[in-house]
């Protein structure tokens, strides 16, 4: 693969001879750089061949992430970063998903993926603060904390050190992981494979949720937009009841997935200021149904407002025209009206 080197890496290497002399930010640069191009070359082409059915975990994730975590951290705050910051970011992104070479399960664990750094480095002490720090700030990304729970960031020191140097431990830890679950979309699945049901059942609603899935990391309005476009073709001007079935199951899995990001959201606000611009999640689905526009919703933003006492409700309890049964409804009177109008 041709990489073409990222804005992320260019505000890397900026940062890093600022923070030190040229000779010295190169050589960090320099050692990225090497670790990034064995990992091309080696491991990220090899986890679709043991894993075929997984969303893309390849280079092409991986310049998504960064582009994302370079979204994320703002000017105004980025400055406060030092070259080490954003030299350890780098190397967190770059292995964060590598454990997926063996298996999907597991593939954030420590042990994993620090197995997998001393392969690409070589079991060298000098870089054994940086693969320590590296390989914790991985793991949180996913996974389980030490008590069992999805609160892995609580396990992370404020701080760490590569070389003498200080490191924001945490706040790169939780940039990582709000970057890594804004990567979605249609380049993590492929159409020919989704169109042709070459997935198995597990994976479908994954690739198909990818394929609808666009996200907007919209920083000056302070918010993060969820696009979902719903493409459909209908029987003789109506929807069967296996389509509708399948609409509805679509729907569900989308306002799991909305729910479990507007979580993630909160939680990178609360545990790094660097992710506290973000105080919204919006949601817009668009279904089309022959190539023509027949639904849009748009009125759904999630906030942080809490009235306390209340439960949390999921889409269609907090928005009556999100309600699955009214959307089902909606398309059917759409395309009935619409079959009249062509009589």
């Amino acid at each position: 693969m041709i990489w073409s080197e990222q804005k992320f890496e260019k505000q890397m290497i900026k940062s890093l001879t600022k923070s030190f002399d040229k000779t010295e930010g190169d050589a960090y640069y320099t050692h990225y750089k090497n670790i990034r191009n064995k990992l091309i070359e080696e491991l990220y082409p090899q986890i679709p061949v043991n894993e075929p059915n997984l969303t893309d975990h390849t280079a092409t994730h991986i310049k998504n992430v960064l582009t994302n975590a370079f979204k994320i951290l703002d000017e105004g705050k980025a400055k406060n970063l030092s070259g080490m910051d954003w030299y350890f970011l780098g190397l967190a992104i770059l292995f964060h998903d590598v454990g997926n070479v063996y298996e999907r399960k597991e593939h954030w664990k420590f042990d994993t993926i620090a197995k997998i750094y001393d392969h690409i480095i070589g079991e060298n002490p000098k870089y054994s603060r940086e693969r320590y720090f590296v390989s914790k700030a991985a793991e949180a990304h996913s996974g389980k904390g030490r008590d069992g729970s999805a609160d892995t960031m609580k396990d992370i020191d404020i701080f760490g050190d590569i070389d003498g140097h200080q490191i924001r431990l945490r706040d790169m830890a939780v940039v990582l992981r709000f970057a890594d679950e804004l990567a979605e979309g249609p380049q993590r699945t492929s159409y020919f494979m989704n169109k042709h049901g070459l997935f198995d059942d597990p994976s479908k609603p994954y690739h198909l949720y990818a394929s609808q899935t666009s996200i907007f990391i919209d920083r000056n309005n302070e918010r993060i937009g969820l696009t979902y476009d719903i493409k459909m073709r209908d029987v003789n001007g109506q929807l069967t009841p296996e389509q509708e079935k399948n609409l509805s199951d679509m729907l569900s899995f989308i306002y799991l997935r909305v729910h479990k990001l507007d979580q993630e959201r909160k939680y990178a606000r609360h545990h790094s200021d660097y992710c506290s611009a973000f105080k919204r999640t919006s949601v817009t689905i668009n279904i089309e149904i022959n190539g023509e526009s027949t639904l849009e919703l748009n009125n759904c933003v999630l906030d942080d407002v809490t009235v306390p006492g209340e439960d949390y409700k999921e889409l269609g309890e907090r928005f009556d025209n999100y309600k699955i049964p009214n959307i089902i409804s909606a398309v059917r009177t759409a395309r009935t009206e619409a079959d009249a109008q062509s009589i």
